[in-house]
């Protein structure tokens, strides 16, 4: 590719950040990961297991397609201010939809309100974060079922953990998908 070419596309910073957001949303049209209908029915479903498998088949398959591209996004990051200001910007939405799903789940009556809301979205973000992916999955060989079968788990222990106030969370419970299960 010319320089001129990349430059009328917008650079590198623009090129790699639109090819990004096509990995990971599956959309070329520009269209949010949860607004797509695998999302949107997952987020419609009867109960909050039904919600959490839906949507960790979505952001599973969505962390399979951009993982190699969310990896150089953060490196591009380290060293590109535009790419840095999008990185943040990125995260923060991430939490952001973690923190609806909380409310969104416990305005539908199927998790009760947690304690500590931000918490729980700061752990469900974390679980459905692409460096996850990339560190199960690519870095310690898990199969993409057994990332899926932890994510579901992962995020169900934060949020249903915080049905009992007086109860916490077993942290082993968040590793306890044996390597390349499923």
């Amino acid at each position: 590719m010319s320089l001129d070419t990349l430059y009328s596309a917008g650079g590198k910073s623009a090129i790699l950040l639109g090819a990004l957001e096509v990995a990971l949303s599956g959309h070329q049209d520009g269209q949010r990961l949860l607004d797509s209908a695998p999302a949107v029915a997952a987020l419609a479903a009867p109960d909050v297991d039904a919600v959490l498998s839906g949507l960790a088949d979505v952001v599973a398959a969505a962390n399979e397609r951009g993982s190699g591209l969310w990896a150089a996004f953060v490196e591009g990051a380290n060293t590109d201010a535009e790419l840095a200001a999008a990185h943040r910007q990125r995260d923060a939405a991430m939490l952001r939809a973690a923190a609806q799903l909380v409310e969104r789940l416990v305005r539908r009556g199927l998790i009760s309100a947690p304690v500590n809301s931000r918490c729980v979205a700061e752990l469900c973000w974390l679980a459905g974060h692409p460096n996850q992916y990339a560190l199960l999955v690519v870095s310690a060989g898990w199969t993409p079922h057994a990332y899926r079968d932890w994510l579901v788990e992962t995020t169900r222990a934060a949020l249903v953990g915080s049905l009992n106030p007086g109860q916490s969370v077993d942290p082993m419970l968040l590793l306890s998908t044996p390597r390349g299960s499923g």
